[in-house]
């Protein structure tokens, strides 16, 4: 019985870490198009070109990891509300 509890209890922890961890997307260089309501890293420079269109949905989280620049030079939004806000972090945790 505690070999079957202790194979119960590793199957679980790995599958808590890889759904915290499966969903990492790394930016950098040009972007367009809609960034969906995910964690996103930005490992360096991000921009938007003249001409191209960024759309940010609610519940995405950009995590910057290092002094780096978001230039716009075309179109950008990102509308979030109280309940269900966009956020702009600077890196703070442990990666996966």
């Amino acid at each position: 019985m505690k070999p079957f509890l202790i194979a119960i209890s590793v199957i679980f922890l790995i599958q808590c870490c890889q759904i915290e961890c499966s969903a990492q997307i790394y930016l950098s260089d040009n972007l367009s198009g809609v960034l969906v309501d995910t964690v996103y890293y930005v490992e360096a420079d991000i921009r938007v070109e003249a001409g191209d269109t960024l759309q940010v949905q609610p519940g995405a989280e950009f995590h910057f990891l290092g002094n780096f620049y978001f230039n716009i030079e075309g179109y950008f939004s990102a509308v979030g509300s109280e309940i269900d806000s966009i956020k702009f972090l600077p890196f703070a945790g442990v990666e996966c």
